[in-house]
C-alpha cells in the first residue's frame, strides 16, 4: 500500500510539475530524430530543484518519455528588444538525446512546448508534414505575428497552437489511437524538413493536415516532385499552399531560425523575384497551387465559423454553404468500406463545421456563375458543379463531393458590396485526381478542420466545432460526421494498397477511382470563362494530351490579375488558353502574364479551339486505339518525339518529328505579333525546314497541333 501511495504522488508531482509549473519554451530546432540532441529553453519555476523530469506528452494524452534535467529552471524573460522576430534569448535549460525507442511523432513537453521527432527517413511508408510555418505565423508570442503586421518571426520563441487553432491535433491523437501508427511506418516532419528531398523520397504517401497555409517555394517543389514520381498524397487541410515563406538565419547561427514572409512586393531588394514573399497566386511567383493539389484559396472562401468576424455584422450572417461535402459520388471507393457506415447515397451530407475551404475550377458562364451538366445555372436550378478537368489539365479527376461558399475576398470580411463580381458562390471539393497518367494520386479535402478535434476527433473527444455559428446550420449539421474517421483510414489503406500493387502508367490510382481509367484520347482543352494560362519559356513547350499536360521549362498561371486583400479581383473575364512567354523572367508587378488585347502585349496567345479535331483527320482516333494503347500513354507523352533544331539559328531550322508521331497534324509558326508566317495542315512528314531569312530577327512561335494536344515551341532567330 505504501508504494502504490508513493507512486500515486509521485505522478501528482510529474503532472502538477508539468502542467501548472512550466510557463512556456522552446526548442533549438523543429524536428529531431534518434540520436539526435535536443536543446531546451523553458521558463518556469522549480521550487527548491526537487522536480527533475518533465514528461513529454502524446495528443492522446499517454506519457511517452520522463525528460530529466530540468532542477534548475527559473523563469526567464525575454532578452532581446524585439523577441518575436529575435527569438526570446532564454538559456538553455538542458539536453536530451533523441533515444531510438521513441516513435516518430508530434509531442508537447509538459503538454505546453511542441517537440517533433522524426521517424527513418530510409523506411517510413507516410509523412506526416505538420504545419510548423503556420503555426508560428499566427503565434503572438513576444507581441506580433505575421498578422500584425511584421514580416519576420522566430522559431526561437514561444509556440502557440492557439494562437493557431489546433486544426491538426485530432489526427494526431487519431492515429495512435486507430492504431495506423503500427498499421504503418508513418514519420511526422516539420515543414522545414520539405526543403530536404531525402526526407520524403522513400515514402509512398505524403499526408497534409490541418491548416498549412506557408510554404518556402523548395518544399513546394519536392512535393510536386514527389508526385510526378508516381507516389500519393492526402491534402486533409484547407487555405493550403496559400503563402510562399522564406528561411532566414538570425544573428546567433545559420539554422534557418526565422520565418520571412513580408506578403508585399520586396522589389529591387530581392535578387530572386521568384521568391517573393507573396501569395502563390500571384502570376509574377509562376507556380500555380491548383497544379499542385487541385484547389486554392482564392476559389474557396470562409466557412461556418468565420461568418461573424469582426467588422462584418449581420451583413453576411452566413456562409451559403452545407456545413460539409454533399456527397455526388457515393458508389466512390473512398466511401466504400465496411467500417463506413451507414453508407452513403445520392446527395447525402457529410457534415463537419470548417473555418476556410479551397475552391476547384468548375464549369461557369461567362460571369462566373456555375453550370450544371444540362448548361443551366446551379443558382436558378439546384443543381450540382462540374469539373472543369480541361482548365485544371488533369488527366482525370472525380469530384465526390463538394460545399459552397462565399467567396474568400476582403469584402466578406467587412461585409461590403463587392464592385468586381467576385462575390459568387465557390465551391470547395472533396475530389481524387491524377495530373497525369504517370503521377501519383491526390485526395484533396480541401477543410482546415477535417483534422480537428472537432472532425476526425469527435467520436473520441466530443468537440464541436468551438467558433462556428449555429445560426448557419441545423444543430445537426454543426456536429462533425463520425464516418470522417473511417473514411480517413479508408483513404490511407486504398493509396498504400495502390503503391504497392500499382504499376505506373498502367493501373496507378485505379482502385482510387469510381469510373474506369481514361483508354482513348477523351482529353481535350477548350475554352471555359477561367483565368487559367499555360506558359512555356525559352526552348520549352505545352503538351496537352489525354495523359493531362505536361509543361517542359514552363509555368502555369492559374488566374489574370493580381490579388491581395486589399484589391479585389474579376476572376472570370478570360479563355482557357495556352501562351508562349516571350521573357520567361519577365516581371510584371502582379499584373497578368499575358495582357488580353493590349498593345504592349510581350506574348502570342493561342487560343485553344473547342475542337482541334476538325483540324486532324477522324482517322486519327482509330489509329491512336491502335498505336498507343492505355499501357504506353506514359511513353508517348513522356516524349513529345518533336524536335526544334538548332535553335537559336540565323533564320534556318527544322522541325523534326520521330517516327511515335507521324499521325496527321498541323503546323503554324507565327511571329511575335501573332501573325501567322506559315501554315500546313493536315500533314504526316517527318521533317520540315524552315527559311525566315527574309523575316525580321526575333521571337517566333512554332504550334505543332493534334487531334488531342498542342505541342508549343518558342524559335529565336538571331
Amino acid at each position: 500500500m505504501k508504494s502504490i501511495f508513493i507512486s500515486f504522488l509521485l505522478i501528482l508531482s510529474i503532472n502538477f510539475f508539468s502542467n501548472a509549473q512550466i510557463i512556456d519554451g522552446f526548442t533549438d530546432k523543429q524536428s529531431y530524430r534518434a540520436g539526435e540532441t535536443i536543446t531546451f529553453f523553458v521558463s518556469g519555476f522549480n521550487p527548491f530543484g526537487m522536480f527533475n523530469q518533465i514528461p513529454l506528452i502524446a495528443f492522446d494524452g499517454s506519457i511517452q518519455v520522463l525528460i530529466p534535467g530540468f532542477n534548475n529552471m527559473t523563469p526567464q524573460p525575454p532578452t532581446t528588444s524585439q523577441p518575436w522576430q529575435d527569438g526570446f534569448g532564454y538559456t538553455a535549460t538542458n539536453t536530451f538525446t533523441v533515444p531510438s525507442s521513441l516513435k516518430s511523432g508530434f509531442y508537447m513537453l509538459g503538454g505546453i512546448i511542441p517537440v517533433i521527432i522524426k521517424g527513418d527517413n530510409t523506411t517510413a511508408d507516410i509523412v506526416v508534414i505538420c504545419p510548423t510555418n503556420t503555426i508560428n505565423a499566427y503565434t503572438t508570442s513576444g507581441g506580433n505575428s505575421l498578422y500584425t503586421g511584421v514580416p519576420v518571426v522566430s522559431f526561437l520563441r514561444p509556440q502557440s497552437l492557439s494562437n493557431y487553432g489546433h486544426y491538426d491535433e485530432g489526427i494526431y491523437r487519431w492515429l495512435k489511437t486507430s492504431g495506423m501508427i503500427n498499421n504503418f511506418n508513418i514519420s511526422f516532419i516539420a515543414d522545414i524538413d520539405m526543403d530536404d528531398y531525402s526526407e520524403i523520397a522513400n515514402a509512398k504517401l505524403l499526408i497534409v493536415p490541418g491548416h498549412s497555409e506557408y510554404w518556402t517555394r523548395k518544399a513546394r517543389l519536392n512535393f510536386d516532385k514527389h508526385i510526378d514520381a508516381g507516389h500519393d498524397a492526402m491534402i486533409l487541410s484547407g487555405n493550403a499552399f496559400w503563402w510562399q515563406v522564406r528561411y532566414e538565419d538570425d544573428n546567433y547561427n545559420s539554422d534557418n531560425t526565422k520565418l520571412c514572409c513580408y506578403k508585399s512586393y520586396e522589389g529591387a531588394n530581392l535578387s530572386d523575384r521568384l521568391l517573393e514573399t507573396i501569395h502563390w497566386n500571384e502570376p509574377t511567383l509562376k507556380y500555380s497551387i491548383l497544379g499542385s493539389i487541385g484547389a486554392d484559396w482564392l476559389r474557396g472562401g470562409i466557412g461556418v465559423d468565420c461568418v461573424s468576424t469582426s467588422g462584418a455584422g449581420n451583413a453576411i450572417p452566413c456562409y451559403g454553404g452545407f456545413n460539409g461535402h454533399r456527397i455526388l459520388i457515393p458508389q466512390s471507393p473512398l466511401l466504400t468500406n465496411s467500417n463506413i457506415s451507414p453508407v452513403f447515397s445520392y446527395h447525402d451530407l457529410l457534415p463537419f463545421a470548417t473555418g476556410e475551404y479551397d475552391g476547384t475550377l468548375v464549369i461557369t458562364d461567362m460571369n462566373g456563375n456555375a453550370l450544371d451538366a444540362n448548361g443551366n445555372l446551379i443558382d436558378n436550378t439546384g443543381g450540382d458543379p462540374i469539373l472543369d478537368l480541361a482548365a485544371l489539365g488533369f488527366f482525370r479527376a472525380e469530384l465526390i463531393g463538394y460545399d459552397k461558399m462565399l467567396p474568400a475576398s476582403s469584402q466578406q470580411y467587412t461585409g461590403s458590396v463587392d464592385p468586381n463580381n467576385t462575390n459568387i458562390t465557390k465551391y470547395a471539393p472533396f475530389m481524387v485526381f491524377q495530373k497525369t497518367c504517370t503521377s501519383g494520386t491526390i485526395i484533396n479535402i480541401s477543410s482546415n478542420e477535417w483534422c480537428a478535434d472537432w472532425g476526425i476527433g469527435f467520436p473520441e473527444t466530443g468537440a464541436i466545432n468551438p467558433s462556428g455559428d449555429s445560426n448557419c446550420g441545423s444543430s445537426s449539421t454543426m456536429i462533425p460526421d463520425s464516418r470522417i474517421a473511417p473514411i480517413t483510414a479508408n483513404m490511407i489503406n486504398l493509396m498504400m494498397q495502390n503503391q504497392s500493387t500499382s504499376t505506373i502508367g498502367v493501373n496507378n490510382g485505379d482502385n482510387l477511382f469510381y469510373s474506369s481509367r481514361p483508354t482513348s484520347p477523351s482529353f481535350s482543352m477548350k475554352p471555359h470563362y477561367t483565368t487559367v494560362s499555360y506558359n512555356a519559356c525559352t526552348t520549352g513547350s505545352i503538351d496537352i494530351t489525354p495523359c493531362g499536360t505536361y509543361i517542359i521549362d514552363g509555368y502555369k498561371v492559374d488566374q489574370g490579375f493580381t490579388y491581395n486583400y486589399w484589391t479585389p479581383t474579376n476572376l472570370n473575364i478570360n479563355s482557357c488558353k495556352a501562351d508562349i512567354d516571350a521573357n520567361c523572367t519577365n516581371y510584371n508587378m502582379g499584373l497578368r502574364v499575358a495582357p488580353p488585347n493590349s498593345s504592349n502585349d510581350s506574348i502570342t496567345r493561342l487560343l485553344l479551339l473547342n475542337s482541334i479535331k476538325n483540324e486532324v483527320s477522324e482517322s486519327y482516333y482509330n489509329e491512336f486505339n491502335k498505336k498507343y494503347p492505355n499501357q504506353n500513354l506514359q511513353t508517348k507523352y513522356k516524349q513529345t518525339g518533336i524536335t526544334v533544331y538548332p535553335n537559336p539559328n540565323n533564320g534556318h531550322f527544322t522541325l523534326a518529328v520521330t517516327n511515335s508521331e507521324q499521325i496527321n497534324y498541323c503546323i503554324h509558326l507565327l511571329n511575335m505579333l501573332g501573325q501567322t508566317i506559315y501554315e500546313q495542315k493536315n500533314t504526316t512528314k517527318s521533317e520540315h525546314g524552315f527559311d525566315l531569312s527574309a523575316q525580321p530577327k526575333g521571337v517566333y512561335f512554332l504550334n505543332i497541333i493534334q487531334s488531342d494536344r498542342v505541342v508549343s515551341k518558342k524559335i529565336i532567330v538571331q
